[in-house]
């Protein structure tokens, strides 16, 4: 959920903006008998907005459904007897 939040979502949201304001150019320009519409008329804007958007609520909601409480106790990873100890967290 994390991944599609932080990373997925941003890259989708703006292609899913652009495919269907595609589909409504060529729609109305088939009814009016026109050409399609230059890329340049695409709703840019928006696009990157709702990519802005997304990462940034996405980022919130990773920032406070995860991590430790604070206060709380963190071991470093370190060498034992010739192994590594990954860090974690006593409890």
């Amino acid at each position: 959920m994390r991944t599609f939040l932080i990373q997925i979502l941003p890259l989708l949201l703006p292609l899913v903006i652009y495919l269907i304001w595609l589909k409504r150019a060529r729609r109305n320009a088939v009814a009016a008998g026109a050409g399609m519409p230059p890329a340049r008329d695409a709703p840019w804007l928006w696009m990157a907005g709702a990519a802005l958007a997304a990462l940034a609520a996405g980022t919130v909601l990773f920032a406070l459904t995860t991590g430790e409480e604070p206060g709380g106790n963190y071991i470093p990873p370190y060498a034992e007897d010739g192994e590594l100890v990954p860090g974690h967290n006593p409890r």
